[in-house]
Order: structure tokens, then C-alpha cells, then sequence
């Protein structure tokens, strides 16, 4: 019965939140964090990339190695899975604009106490009074990423897939973010289910914006990525937040000078 309040959650969150996919970003990293074993000799060790940076695409990576998980003796919690789903949590107004994953990783900064051990009460407690969780959301940080993946267990004893999710705190610091980027890990759905680890990150989280060339239609680039980006998305928000489309290249030529050759 349990294993279906991720299927039944997921539907509904769909649907209430108003999903309309996330901003283009690339996000990676890998490293360790404390094994859920509770030894501080145990660790365990996680790798993955998401890009969704091509528009209509999404590509990526997610692998995860917990070998002292309590539940699952002989080899632990290990799997290999794609990335279904990336997003930058702090994108639209709290619900409106990311992906499933950031929806999940978002409810701990509602009126959910005990999470994410409690994600599952709080998402049905958020379906069933949408409004009311949202006034005690406190504000999401600009650092936060989600990537949710499915996924293949590589632990023999142990066959099966499922889907999981991992809120990722990222601090800006590169490959020196020894013990000063988080991750959350939770398997929602499947084999291993109801596992869930938390920690600061010993290794690499990187996070980056997706630019591309202004003279080309395309995903909607962030401001960041050029200047003229930012005057043009001033005069036009659709260039950045629907495409980059011809008249958003117009606006370019005629606001900035861009030159494009044929």
C-alpha cells in the first residue's frame, strides 16, 4: 500500500502544482556522505550528471552506493539509473515552475516537520490543503537543485528498478566543497523503497546555466549568460522564459547590435 502513495502523490502533484517543465540548467557532482549505517567509518558514494540544456531533452546519469545500508545486508543499497527530471528548486512562485523532483524536495520548507523521513505525510498533507501549506512555506534558497532518476539495482541480492529522488544544496564552492554542499537522498518508489540518507557532500557539486548562441533559436538563456540577454529579456520576458525565437534575435540586433552572419 505504501509503495503506492509515490505513484498516487506523484499524479497529484502533477496536476495541482500546474507543472510546466524547469529552466534549462546542467548540474553534476559526485562524492560522499555518511552511510545510513550510523558508523563514521561507513560512507556512502554517489556520481551523477543532468542536463537538460537541449530543448525537448534530458540527459544524465545517477549512480548510488550505500554498502552498510541497514535493510539490505550483503552489498547494501547500490543502483544505476537515468535521470528523469532536473531542476533549480527556487525557479517560478514556490509550486508553479520545476520539475516533480523540486515539488518533493520543496515540502521541507513547508509545514512538515520530520522531513524528509515524513515526505510522504507531507505531500498528502500539502494535496490536501494546498493553500494552507504553502502560507507556512518559508522561502526556498537559491541553491537548491533536484534531480529525480530511475533506476536499476546493480546489488544481485537485491534485483529490481525504481525512482528516486536527490535534493542538492550547492554552495558555490566547486571540487573545494569539502562538508559545505548537502545532499538528501530518497528512494520513493521500488526496490529499495523507504530508504533515505542525508549529509554534507565530501567530493564536487558544479551547477551551471545553459547558453547557447544568440544568433540561434533555441531554450530560453538566463540573463547571466550574456549581457544583451538581460536588456532583451527586460524588454521581452518571453525570450526567457518561453524561446529564444526570432523575434527575440530581432530584439537583439536592435537593442545591443548583435551581428549575425548568414
Amino acid at each position: 500500500m505504501k509503495n503506492n502513495i509515490y505513484n498516487m502523490v506523484i499524479l497529484c502533484l502533477a496536476v495541482a502544482l500546474g507543472l510546466y517543465g524547469c529552466a534549462p540548467i546542467q548540474i553534476n557532482g559526485g562524492g560522499t556522505i555518511l552511510s545510513t549505517s550510523g558508523n563514521a567509518k561507513d560512507k556512502a558514494n554517489f556520481g551523477f550528471n543532468g542536463n537538460n540544456c537541449t530543448p525537448g531533452g534530458l540527459t544524465g546519469e545517477f549512480n548510488y552506493h550505500d554498502k552498510k545500508a541497514p535493510g539490505w545486508p550483503n552489498g547494501g543499497v547500490k543502483l544505476n539509473g537515468a535521470v528523469v527530471d532536473v531542476a533549480k528548486c527556487s525557479e517560478g512562485d514556490n509550486f508553479s515552475n520545476f520539475g516533480i523532483a523540486c515539488g518533493i524536495c520543496n515540502l521541507q520548507f513547508g509545514d512538515c516537520p520530520g522531513w524528509p523521513d515524513t515526505w510522504e505525510t507531507c505531500a498528502l498533507n500539502f494535496l490536501a490543503n494546498p493553500l494552507g501549506f504553502r502560507e507556512n512555506m518559508k522561502q526556498i534558497p537559491n541553491n537548491l537543485y533536484a534531480v529525480g532518476f530511475q533506476f536499476t539495482s546493480t546489488n544481485p541480492r537485491y534485483p529490481g528498478t525504481g525512482i528516486g529522488i536527490a535534493c542538492i544544496q550547492d554552495n558555490g564552492q566547486g571540487k573545494y566543497a569539502i562538508n559545505k554542499d548537502y545532499v538528501v537522498m530518497i528512494i520513493a518508489n521500488g526496490q529499495y523503497h523507504g530508504y533515505i540518507n542525508q549529509g554534507p557532500v565530501r567530493g564536487n557539486i558544479a551547477t551551471e546555466p545553459c547558453c547557447h548562441d544568440l544568433c540561434l533559436t533555441g531554450f530560453p538563456p538566463v540573463p547571466s549568460c550574456d549581457p544583451c540577454v538581460a536588456e532583451v529579456c527586460a524588454a521581452d520576458s518571453h525570450c526567457c522564459t518561453e524561446a529564444w525565437d526570432l523575434a527575440c534575435i530581432g530584439k537583439a540586433q536592435s537593442i545591443c547590435g548583435l551581428v549575425c552572419v548568414d
